[in-house]
């Protein structure tokens, strides 16, 4: 029997289906963002900012985690980041909740906006 390349290929385009869109698409421009900022304590581990990152860009709606500078040896506490994220496709609470299960302590910070 003699099966031909192109209906191998074929037949293994038909069996992917794609569910939504890809992580590596951008978000467009136009879309509302808002920020967070936290105040964190970490698990204390080699790569603890490097966890907490990979937890929360899991979900679409996280675009971004800001971390400031780590000060010494102590650098898994007392962390700040700011997180930006979608509206349309993250509430603010369950930001704070996905960062409650990545982090040991979750503070949030009070912004004062700019008029």
């Amino acid at each position: 029997m003699r099966v031909s390349l192109a209906g191998v290929m074929l037949l293994a385009g038909c069996s992917v289906s794609h569910v939504g869109p890809a992580f590596d698409t951008p978000i467009p421009a136009g879309e509302v963002r808002d920020s967070l900022e936290l105040k964190l304590t970490l698990e204390p581990r080699q790569d603890c900012e490097e966890s907490f990152d990979l937890a929360l860009y899991q979900h679409r709606g996280i675009e971004l985690i800001r971390w400031d500078r780590p000060q010494g040896p102590g650098r898994c506490e007392g962390r700040r980041a700011t997180i930006r994220y979608i509206p349309a496709r993250i509430q603010r609470a369950q930001v704070i909740r996905l960062c409650r299960t990545a982090a040991r302590q979750v503070e949030q910070v009070e912004q004062v906006r700019q008029p």
